[in-house]
């Protein structure tokens, strides 16, 4: 699976866009810009995303879970559970640390989840003029609209991950969803 992503960013460097089929070229694109611009060859730079994919995944994963627990550490014993605990069922950190568009987009999933979290918890209202206005500008919604567009261009199954996580999110915040002033405008 690897050599058929380096077969597509060497694809795009020959000119060929979308040279296998309509595919999210999110990571495809990252990596051959990265090769322009900087002149590094296209292994190096696959060989180096693998570190700084697994630093952002971990990094994504414990933001969201400390936004989830009200114990500050239990986010840390979670992370060290899953990197301790072999799994029969998944690959583990192996299959993590390979430089695959759907590994290169997974911290997305979670940054929807934490973003969606924020945006429905710490609901902001201005004043302008005197009046209390709609959502203007929210950083959270910002947000969270930008992870689902990372997730969109990097691979179908993280946006899907991403909508399960942001599905759970939006049960327990249902009321808040569902509320008179929230549905018209």
């Amino acid at each position: 699976d690897v050599f058929l992503h380096h077969e597509w960013i060497n694809g795009l460097v020959e000119g060929q866009v979308f040279s296998r089929g309509v595919y999210p070229e999110g990571m495809h694109c990252f990596v051959y810009c990265l090769h322009v611009l900087s002149g590094i060859k296209i292994y190096s730079i696959l060989s180096f995303l693998q570190c700084i994919h697994v630093a952002v995944f971990l990094l994504s994963a414990y933001l969201l879970l400390r936004e989830i627990f009200y114990w500050r550490y239990s986010a840390v014993f979670t992370l060290i559970l899953f990197l301790t605990l072999d799994f029969s069922f998944t690959y583990g950190m192996s299959r993590l640390q390979a430089t695959m568009p759907m590994e290169f987009g997974l911290h997305a999933q979670f940054l929807c989840a934490l973003y969606l979290m924020r945006y429905l918890k710490y609901e902001k209202r201005f004043v302008w003029r005197g009046k209390n206005t709609k959502f203007c500008w929210n950083e959270n919604l910002l947000l969270f609209m930008m992870s689902l567009s990372v997730s969109l261009i990097t691979h179908f199954y993280v946006t899907i991950m991403a909508f399960i996580l942001c599905a759970y999110v939006a049960i327990f915040k249902i009321r808040i969803i569902l509320k008179r002033n929230n549905l018209i405008q």
